[in-house]
C-alpha cells in the first residue's frame, strides 16, 4: 500500500483511499511503466500515469470526474481517431505502430505543480473493449510494464519475467530496447529487456506450456499471475456487474515465432475477451 501511495503522489493524486475506490467501481486500471514502481519503488518513473478504462458507460466519465473535481486536472489532449482513416492515431504513446489496436481513445491531462513549472501529466486510455481494460495492457511494449493496480490488488502478469527485473519485448518483428523510449530508459536502471531475435528466440522455451514460454496461451484465471491484496479497500457505491466471471485470453505479439505451425485459431467463449495480439490481431468481446 505505501508503493501505491507514492506512486499517487508522485503523479500528483492527493486522495489515495478516494482513487482506489474508483479504480474500482469503475473497472479501471492502472498500468504501464509507471506502475512498476508499485513493486519496484526506485525504478525510473515515467513521468506520467497511464489509467485503462473499460469502453463502458460510466467508467472512463467516472474516472474523469474524480481527476477534476477532486484532484484537480484538466483535460489537455484527445486522441479519437477514425481508425480507417489513420490506423496508426496512438504511435506517439508507446513509439510503436501497432499499439492501439484495442484503444478507442486516449486523454491526456495536466495538473500543475505547486512549486515548479512542469506539470503532473495523466493519460486516460479508453480501451475499445466494454467488458476489461486488459486487452490493452497486452498490448503494452514488454511484459516488464504488464502489471495493473486495481481498485483492491497489485497484479503480475509475467512474474517470472517481472520479479526477475526482466522484460520480454512485445513485437512481432525483431526490436531494439534502446529504440524505445520507455524501454530505453528500463534497460539504463539495469533492468534487463530482452530483445526478440528469429533464432533464437529470447528464451529457450518453444513449447507453449512451460511458463515462461511467449507462445503460451495465457488467461487471467490460470494462477500464473501474481496477485498481491491492498489493504484499507473502500466498497463505496459499487458498479453492478453483469452475471458470469470475466476471462481475458491472450497471447504475446511476439509469439509467432515460437513453437510455430502450432498457434491454434482464434476462438469465442461466452463471458470471454480473447486476445491474440500476433500477426492475425483478433479481439472479441462477448458477453
Amino acid at each position: 500500500m505505501g508503493n501505491v501511495v507514492k506512486l499517487f503522489a508522485r503523479n500528483g493524486i492527493d486522495y489515495s483511499a478516494f482513487m482506489l475506490n474508483v479504480l474500482r467501481r469503475t473497472g479501471s486500471v492502472i498500468s504501464g511503466p509507471d506502475a512498476l514502481t508499485a513493486w519496484y519503488p526506485t525504478a525510473p518513473p515515467s513521468g506520467r500515469m497511464e489509467i485503462f478504462c473499460p469502453n463502458m458507460p460510466g467508467a472512463y466519465t467516472g474516472m474523469i470526474d474524480h481527476l477534476t473535481m477532486a484532484e484537480g486536472f484538466e483535460v489537455e489532449d484527445v486522441i479519437h481517431p477514425d481508425r480507417s482513416q489513420n490506423p496508426h492515431a496512438f504511435q506517439a504513446i508507446y513509439s510503436d505502430r501497432a499499439f492501439g489496436r484495442t484503444v478507442k481513445a486516449a486523454i491526456t491531462m495536466k495538473k500543475s505543480r505547486p512549486t515548479v513549472l512542469t506539470q503532473f501529466t495523466c493519460i486516460i486510455l479508453i480501451c475499445s473493449s466494454t467488458d476489461s481494460p486488459l486487452p490493452t495492457v497486452m498490448e503494452l511494449p514488454s511484459t516488464l510494464f504488464m502489471n495493473a493496480i486495481t481498485g483492491s490488488s497489485l497484479v503480475s502478469f509475467y512474474p517470472g519475467y517481472t520479479f526477475n527485473a526482466e522484460g520480454l519485448m512485445n513485437y512481432e518483428d525483431p526490436v531494439l530496447p534502446r529504440s524505445i523510449p520507455s524501454t530505453n530508459k528500463f534497460q539504463n536502471a539495469n533492468f534487463n529487456v530482452l530483445m526478440k531475435i528469429p533464432r533464437p528466440f529470447a528464451t529457450d522455451h518453444r513449447c507453449g506450456f512451460h511458463y515462461l514460454c511467449p507462445n503460451m496461451l495465457r488467461n487471467t484465471l490460470d494462477n500464473r499471475s501474481a496477485i498481491t491484496d491492498i489493504t484499507r479497500v473502500y466498497e463505496d457505491d459499487p458498479i453492478p456487474q453483469k452475471a458470469g466471471r470475466r476471462l481475458v485470453v491472450w497471447r504475446l505479439r511476439c509469439a509467432g515465432k515460437c513453437g510455430e505451425g502450432m498457434l491454434p485459431e482464434p476462438y469465442q467463449m461466452e463471458s470471454v475477451v480473447a486476445v491474440y495480439v500476433t500477426q492475425n490481431f483478433v479481439v472479441v468481446d462477448s458477453w
